[in-house]
């Protein structure tokens, strides 16, 4: 028979897809038979017409663990649907567990394991009579429940997600606290485990925060903001580690210039354009990940062309640097399929700090 594996979290990008990468490669690596599905997502791509969560798209990338890709995304919400669903509640109810539990049923034949990958925190989903506790129980999947490193708070979200799925009468498998930063590791770890210890909750691993696993990418910087490119460049997937925002006179933007910084400027400060370049190009130690340009301004053409011949991924957006700065440090990461190092971290990561021992034990 098929067991199954919930994975939930307090909220929205706590290390879900983190986990589910780690684990998926821990399962098919021992031999075992496991599927993926993403019962209700929010986010989607189109392939081949059809709307798939990109989650579900991620791990079919990755590890090509169903037969057919629009099994593992049976109920992908696109915008307006939750007023249509709410007006026509009776109508579509059925229609959309029942094309769950088909799509679950059919992905789950000569399968040792499923992995089920909830979204957002227990009570998402609500609006569709499918809240992430309610598919835990349509599917009898016990739940791992993922939470941010904190203490205080992170209780609180422990205990309020906990009560939700004890209403349907799923059992808490354990928790995972995700992204610990290094300097309060210990502390963390210890009064963590002492809470959860009181509550008889399972702790099933602490792992640290690696900031690379947050860190954005020119490609996402280009899907979020919709920006324009100027010029495509060598890697427009590699991890940004830093920003920086050219509002000075070049002397002092340079100074702050590193290896894999962005630099978002106007696109008529062809002084601090052409340092960053001229920097980049000389220094391996100074090598940018991108310039983004602000304003709807793009440099001269002699710069243009300059620019274009680097081999520096360039956006330009129409919005302020301010407002494009504020969004970018603000984007919500979330690991692509060509994100090979993140990919790898965290296959690594759920080996090092997780106990999928006791996991596959007990489910």
């Amino acid at each position: 028979m098929v067991k199954n594996i919930f994975i939930a979290a307090t909220g929205m990008s706590d290390g879900k897809s983190t986990l589910s990468i780690g684990l998926l490669n821990y399962f098919i690596n021992n031999g075992n038979k496991i599927g993926f599905i993403k019962p209700v997502g929010q986010r989607f791509v189109l392939v081949n017409d059809e709307q798939i969560d990109k989650d579900s798209y991620l791990m079919d990338n990755i590890y090509h663990a169903s037969k057919d890709i629009r099994l593992t995304s049976p109920i992908a919400i696109p915008n307006g649907y939750t007023e249509e669903y709410i007006l026509n509640r009776d109508e579509k109810r059925d229609l959309l567990s029942d094309k769950l539990m088909k799509c679950y049923n059919e992905l789950a034949e000569e399968k040792d394991y499923m992995l089920m990958e909830g979204t957002g925190h227990a009570g998402v989903g609500s609006v569709l009579d499918l809240s992430n506790a309610k598919v835990a129980k349509m599917l009898g999947s016990k739940v791992i429940l993922i939470a941010p490193g904190g203490v205080g708070n992170t209780i609180d979200e422990i205990m309020l997600n906990k009560a939700l799925f004890d209403q349907e009468g799923v059992e808490l498998l354990g928790v995972v606290i995700n992204k610990i930063f290094e300097d309060k590791y210990e502390k963390i770890t210890k009064l963590l485990g002492k809470a959860l210890e009181y509550y008889n909750i399972k702790p099933l691993g602490f792992i640290p925060y690696r900031y690379s696993l947050s860190s954005p990418n020119m490609y996402l910087i280009r899907e979020s903001l919709k920006a324009e490119t100027l010029n495509e460049g060598q890697n427009i997937y590699q991890n940004i580690t830093g920003i920086v925002v050219g509002a000075m006179t070049p002397h002092y933007v340079m100074s702050y210039l590193k290896k894999g910084c962005l630099l978002i400027t106007p696109g008529d400060r062809e002084d601090v354009l052409l340092a960053a370049l001229a920097l980049s190009m000389l220094s391996e130690d100074n090598r940018l990940a991108g310039i983004l340009l602000t304003g709807g301004i793009l440099p001269k053409e002699n710069v243009t062309k300059l620019l274009r011949k680097s081999d520096i991924p360039i956006l330009h957006v129409n919005k302020d640097t301010y407002d494009t700065a504020t969004k970018v440090s603000d984007l919500n990461v979330k690991i692509t399929v060509n994100d090979k190092k993140k990919i790898e971290l965290a296959k690594q990561l759920t080996e090092e700090y997780i106990d999928i021992e006791y996991i596959k034990n007990n489910i």
